[in-house]
């Protein structure tokens, strides 16, 4: 091309270089524009021929292609260094293996794990580096890469030092210079077997302190499949460990028991724990006797039930033999009550025979008295022996039969004589009932015999309350009152020491008020266990 028709600042430097023509071709590295090749003239304006144009044509592509190989080689220098140096970054051995074992490449963490230099590990083949009781092991596992069934294998390596290290290894086939060579990659898994023999030191004590306990130990999980359990629990049901982990908890006991058993599994979810008496059937058919005491658990998001079972055979069975034993006593306190109460009555029959055989009346008041004395603790014995309850006495329904026992024993003639009975639904004691009803007994038959010698009509009030576990009672009538000498317990007659003693006997707080009438205050504390002798303190 003449310079006269390139552009015009490339004509001023073509003439100012006295070029008077050019031939360019670019030079391309695959489809990247790198620059121009060409001739010119600087004799004379000229036109090139096919031959010229050919041979600089041929030569912008021996350009192109020489510039795209130092290219090339320059990248995979540079992807060489750059791959090296990851592996080197690497904290894990990377080896590179021909088939016959030696090392081809490796990494720096190769040297700095095993002890030994670039150098000597240049001159080693793979058997060197690992512990002699893993030979087999690594020669089977490059067997399995050869046949494409890769996989990890823990094989030890031994230091340079002689001590020994385990590592997981993981190796594949791949092609380096057009043949095919292993790649391995160990990863030190000296935490994770430290990890593991603790772990399973852990085990094992969880296991001893579990299969040591003198009871069953189960844990179960969500869905109610065994988790855990202990020697103890196999061995009383008869079954072995691994039938009990197959099969379903609840299928060792009765079906009446299931439903319950289940119900009790909600409850445990719900509140955290639970205690119910069990009756599983061992695998001979016996049933057993088992108290379970199971808790929720959670852990990692997820829940689970962790139980205890004691054997409650021997102790139902004593409980069957202490009720038995309690169920003969009750019967034989009941006969007993009951030939007491019938004792007194012929003491009292007795009595009555005694009175007819005299007409003396002041003979016949002293045992008419006793009498009704007797009647008193006889009413008291025939409560106890129709009772349920051999040790306490309901007191409404025993005032209500004493007062209509005492009315019937006492003439009163035309006489209207009320009783009115205030009292709550208050249990006794025998040994509290027995003083407090004889001491009634007194108080209330005086009333009748005495505060309305010179009435027509009167009113006796019976009250009995609780509080604060005190016993209240107050005994009074609209009589005639008391004589100074009566007043405030200074009479010397039986029936007023009979009260005394009675009252003394079960520490009660009492005072007489003669004035308007009789009223007797009385408190004592309840117990749950009297005294011995309800009759003790007369002599005093």
């Amino acid at each position: 091309m003449p310079t006269s028709k390139a552009p015009k600042a490339e004509q001023a430097l073509l003439k100012k270089l006295g070029i008077h023509s050019i031939l360019l071709l670019p030079v391309f590295i695959e489809e990247d524009w790198f620059g121009f090749i060409g001739f010119d003239s600087i004799k004379e304006v000229r036109e090139w021929n096919e031959y010229e144009l050919l041979v600089l044509k041929t030569a912008a592509e021996i350009i192109g292609t020489y510039l795209k190989r130092n290219i090339i080689e320059q990248s995979l220098v540079e992807q060489k260094n750059f791959n090296q140096q990851i592996l080197d970054e690497l904290p894990s051995i990377v080896v590179i293996v021909d088939k016959n074992m030696n090392l081809i490449l490796w990494n720096k963490a190769s040297e700095r794990l095993t002890g030994y230099s670039q150098a000597e590990l240049a001159n080693m083949s793979t058997i060197e580096l690992v512990a002699e009781q893993d030979h087999e092991e690594l020669r089977a596992a490059f067997q399995r890469i050869l046949a494409h069934k890769p996989g990890g294998q823990e094989l030890h390596i031994r230091h340079k030092r002689g001590t020994l290290t385990p590592y997981y290894w993981l190796g594949s086939l791949i092609e380096m210079n057009g043949e095919e060579v292993f790649l391995n990659i160990g990863l030190n898994i000296s935490a994770q077997k430290e990890m593991e023999r603790e772990l399973r030191e852990e085990k094992r004590f969880a296991d001893a302190v579990i299969n040591g306990m003198p009871g069953t130990f189960f844990m179960l999980d969500k869905d109610l499949k065994y988790v855990r359990l202990n020697e103890n629990m196999a061995k009383e049901l008869g079954y072995s460990i691994d039938e009990l982990m197959s099969g379903e908890p609840l299928s060792i006991y009765p079906e009446d028991q299931q439903k319950k058993l289940g119900e009790k599994v909600k409850e445990v979810l719900e509140k955290g724990f639970v205690s119910v008496e069990s009756y599983p059937i061992s695998k001979d058919g016996k049933t057993l006797s088992r108290n379970l005491n199971a808790v929720r658990f959670d852990r990692d998001g997820e829940t689970f039930i962790i139980g205890t079972g004691q054997d409650i055979s021997d102790l139902k069975q004593r409980e069957k033999e202490l009720q038995d034993s309690i169920n003969e006593k009750q019967v034989l306190l009941q006969e007993i009550h009951h030939r007491v109460k019938n004792n007194l009555a012929v003491i009292s029959g007795l009595l009555e025979l005694q009175l007819n055989e005299y007409e003396d009346p002041v003979f016949q008041r002293l045992i008419q008295e006793s009498q009704s004395r007797i009647r008193t603790m006889a009413m008291i014995h025939e409560k106890l022996y129709r009772s349920e309850n051999l040790s306490r006495i309901p007191m409404l329904e025993y005032v209500e039969d004493l007062v209509g026992q005492i009315r019937k024993g006492i003439k009163i003639g035309e006489k209207h004589i009320s009783i009115d009975i205030n009292i709550e639904d208050i249990e006794l004691n025998i040994n509290q009932a027995i003083p407090f009803a004889l001491a009634l007994n007194e108080i209330l038959s005086n009333a009748l015999e005495h505060a309305f010698k010179n009435q027509q009509k009167g009113k006796v009030v019976v009250e009995l309350y609780e509080e604060d576990n005190f016993i209240h009672s107050t005994i009074k009538d609209n009589g005639q009152g008391m004589s100074e000498s009566q007043k405030m317990g200074q009479s010397s007659s039986l029936g007023m020491t009979l009260i005394r003693a009675l009252l003394t006997q079960i520490d009660a707080d009492w005072g007489i008020d003669g004035e308007h009438g009789v009223t007797y205050s009385i408190r004592f504390e309840k117990h749950a266990k009297g005294t011995d002798n309800a009759l003790n303190g007369l002599d005093d």
